[in-house]
């Protein structure tokens, strides 16, 4: 729906610069019509088994239902399953299902959870998230070759009841069937004779979400549409969402001042730094927290950054501080540990380095040279990667400039396409790389279990060790809250000691939104639930 803004001086002089980049290419919205417009910096992938970032998921979020639904607040309420029983150990969870139907108006049942589930162990799949799943119970051995399918305890009771069995109690276990990708529905009758099902907006692909794929034009754009055949239809009040993929910050921070876009932030592009003091000024700017970590992984196997006081090194020279003030501007938090200021069941506020220990980084290179056999800085061959981005770039460049100057090491940048930066990740087929961490939940443990094993997709550094294991084993089983928090806060000590990552800052949520645009909020795990917003 277009709008009309007016802002100062100094915003029109901006929009001077960038204005001739971006053209009308809106939806509007008829009398009746409930549209919304919006971008994303990346073309989507919208397989729930295969989907990693954040865009993709806040995507997935919106056209798929699990068992549960999560709320703004962060409680659970019923999504397919209508209700659920526990058994006194914790253990094993039935949940009873709702008569429901895929977007084609042909029922979904248990099976397809079932089916869903297990398609993302199969190890043919290779699903970055099938470690998520190691929970329940025979499925890692399955993802790993050393057991049987059916040995996998997600079972279809009937059509409408479904039983899981996990290895250990996990409270976060039914908000996780609402967050994680890989525990939605997937299509058996479809999926397993078409397995190209996902690519296309074709008729092939179906979901059971508020919303359907109706159109995408890769690279371009994608087209959502209420989903007659969701269950909870009469509660969705947007006809339409337009989604146009735009790479540049520029370029959407223009079509949003110019009408073209009803919101800006993320999961769905962002304020582009410049842009923030003036949303400010005119008093349009809205900050939220969400539970993100930006950071470099450091590829362990690399023969340089093999060597932990080359780690060190580089983690203990950034200015956070510095590159918040005058590169980010989003009142992001300096990131001196791992676990972020959204987590749950996290009581103790530490901190386990300090910002800009150029110092100690010096002492760390000097040690890490002589291991290596090297005599000066300028020997150490680096590169950094990120994907294509002015902010992502800005950020490279400013710590790329503070190792040269503080430590003598020359750091090249490289920069490719998102799609291939994520798969260069998770091959390991880069030294340094640039990573916006997403949590599927909000407690202490989701910052620190995808570390917990190099089999995990998200884990990304080549880096596991067994002392970590054991602590966050122990913490998976303890039940004293306070007991449970010491071992995961040693677990993050330890981490931390080992530095295979350099960490950053953890986001805020910097957005605006149009005024007749209502309920457009994003949760700490950053997703926004459409189906409660509508347009005035």
């Amino acid at each position: 729906m277009k709008r009309k803004i007016a802002y100062g001086v100094s915003l029109l002089v901006l929009i001077g610069l960038v204005f001739s980049v971006a053209t009308s290419t809106e939806t509007t919205a008829t009398e009746s019509e409930q549209i919304l417009n919006l971008a994303t910096a990346n073309e989507p992938v919208v397989d729930p088994g295969l989907a990693t970032d954040k865009n993709s998921v806040a995507l997935i979020a919106n056209i798929f239902d699990g068992l549960t639904r999560p709320t703004i607040e962060g409680d659970v309420e019923q999504g397919v399953a209508q209700s659920w029983d526990v058994s006194q150990d914790q253990l094993t969870y039935t949940f009873h299902l709702r008569e429901s139907n895929w977007s084609d108006g042909t029922p979904l049942t248990a099976s397809d959870f079932e089916y869903g589930w297990k398609r993302v162990l199969n190890p043919e799949l290779a699903s970055p998230g099938a470690g998520e799943l190691y929970i329940i119970e025979g499925a890692e051995a399955y993802h790993q070759g050393e057991g049987a399918v059916e040995e996998v305890q997600v079972v279809a009771v009937d059509n409408l009841t479904l039983e899981v069995t996990l290895t250990e109690t996990m409270p976060q276990f039914l908000e996780l069937t609402g967050r994680l990708p890989e525990l939605y529905p997937i299509p058996e009758q479809i999926v397993s004779q078409h397995p190209e099902w996902a690519q296309n907006a074709s008729e092939l692909f179906i979901n059971n979400g508020p919303f359907m794929l109706s159109e995408w034009n890769h690279q371009s754009d994608y087209t959502i549409e209420k989903n007659p055949n969701y269950w909870d239809s009469d509660t969705v009040r947007l006809d339409k969402v337009y989604v146009q993929v735009v790479e540049s910050m520029a370029t959407a921070n223009t079509m949003y001042l110019n009408g073209d876009l009803d919101y800006l932030g993320m999961p769905f592009h962002t304020i582009s730094p410049e842009m923030i003091d003036i949303h400010k000024e005119s008093g349009d700017l809205n900050m939220s927290d969400m539970a993100a970590f930006y950071n470099y992984a450091m590829n362990t196997n690399d023969p340089h950054l093999s060597n932990v006081n080359i780690r060190k090194a580089l983690a203990l020279a950034v200015d956070r501080q510095g590159l918040i003030a005058n590169v980010t501007k989003a009142n992001q938090t300096a990131a001196l540990r791992i676990v972020g200021p959204t987590a749950t069941n996290a009581t103790q506020d530490v901190a386990y380095i300090e910002d800009a220990d150029y110092d100690q980084a010096r002492n760390h290179l000097e040690k890490g040279l002589e291991e290596l056999g090297l005599s000066e800085p300028s020997e150490l061959q680096l590169s950094m990667s990120t994907n294509v981005s002015e902010e992502h770039s800005a950020v490279a460049q400013f710590v790329q400039a503070g190792w040269k100057e503080e430590l003598g090491i020359n750091v090249e940048i490289e920069t490719t396409e998102f799609q291939v930066h994520l798969s260069n990740m998770s091959e390991l087929n880069y030294q340094l790389g640039r990573r916006g961490e997403g949590y599927e939940y909000s407690d202490i443990a989701s910052f620190l279990e995808q570390y917990y094993s190099t089999n995990n997709g998200r884990n990304h550094t080549g880096w596991e060790d067994e002392n970590y294991q054991q602590l966050v084993e122990k913490a998976r089983v303890e039940t004293d809250l306070e007991k449970r928090e010491d071992l995961l806060l040693e677990a993050e000590a330890l981490f931390v000691d080992a530095m295979p990552i350099v960490p950053l800052y953890f986001y805020t949520n910097a957005f605006v939104v149009g005024g007749n645009v209502h309920n457009m909020e994003m949760d700490t795990i950053g997703v926004i639930q459409l189906k409660d917003v509508y347009v005035e």
